[in-house]
């Protein structure tokens, strides 16, 4: 005699499996899913942000390299900025001179164009995977990867920077003194200094968000999370792409090279 209780139980079973999952279990089911997600997204954020930090410091390290290679080809020299000579600080993270007849490379420009010795394998170390503002790799590249023909061409209005600013060959003696000094790979006085941070020529020219890479003349790499008066410092940067006049430049980009020196 057939269990008809069970025959119905059977059919029942069956029946579910046939049809899958019921949309109640498919909304919970998507609800972990959505919630899992999101308690995973800031630890990729922070792996990505850890990651771009290791490549903006071997950016660096490379361009410590070129650095150090026109140094020992010019006397213990590290490369002229014209920006720097004139308290044009801001300016720093300039590869060329403005532009005109007599448009030069400058900075961190020298360790690039072949004519110079060409102490950089790649242009693209010269660009930050954080920048978020202006000057792109993009923007620059066409002209970079065809040196020989620059600056020798009309270039209109144009200057090319990169994302890093460049203390140029010379360092501030003092925070309230007007004098500077000539930087040397080889000068026992100047062998911790800063030569090189993230751009900062403007707000939206600062790579990272919570602070950046600094270089030294002994090669060493480090982060500087901003202190209190840096952070005061770097709030100020200017907003948008104007060069501010000669002296509030001068003031306040000296203010921010002293304060990161401070802080290493």
């Amino acid at each position: 005699m057939k269990n008809l209780a069970d025959t119905s139980l059977n059919q029942s079973n069956r029946r579910i499996s046939a049809n899958g999952f019921s949309l109640l279990e498919l909304l919970i089911t998507l609800s972990i899913i959505a919630i899992l997600f999101g308690m995973m997204v800031p630890t990729f954020k922070g792996v990505r942000g850890t990651a771009e930090k290791l490549m903006c410091a071997n950016n660096m390290r490379l361009i410590y390299y070129g650095l150090h290679g026109y140094a020992n080809d010019n006397n213990g020299r590290l490369p002229y900025s014209a920006h720097a000579e004139q308290n044009r600080l801001q300016e720093t993270m300039a590869l060329t001179t403005d532009p005109g007849e007599d448009q030069k490379w400058d900075g961190l420009g020298l360790l690039w164009y072949p004519e110079g010795g060409g102490y950089l394998d790649n242009c693209n170390c010269l660009f930050c995977p954080s920048h978020h503002g202006h000057h792109f790799l993009a923007d620059a590249q066409e002209k970079l990867n065809s040196p020989s023909n620059f600056p020798n061409t009309n270039l209109g209005d144009e200057k090319l920077y990169c994302n890093y600013q460049y203390s140029g060959d010379q360092f501030k003696n003092g925070k309230n003194s007007n004098k500077h000094e000539r930087l040397f790979f080889n000068d026992a006085h100047h062998q911790n200094s800063v030569i090189l941070t993230d751009g900062m020529r403007t707000a939206s020219d600062f790579n990272h968000i919570n602070g950046g890479n600094a270089l030294s003349t002994v090669g060493s790499i480090e982060w500087f999370a901003p202190t209190k008066s840096m952070g005061y410092n770097l709030s100020n940067l200017p907003v948008g792409q104007t060069e501010l006049p000669l002296k509030e430049q001068a003031d306040k980009f000296n203010g921010i090279w002293i304060s990161i020196q401070d802080a290493k």
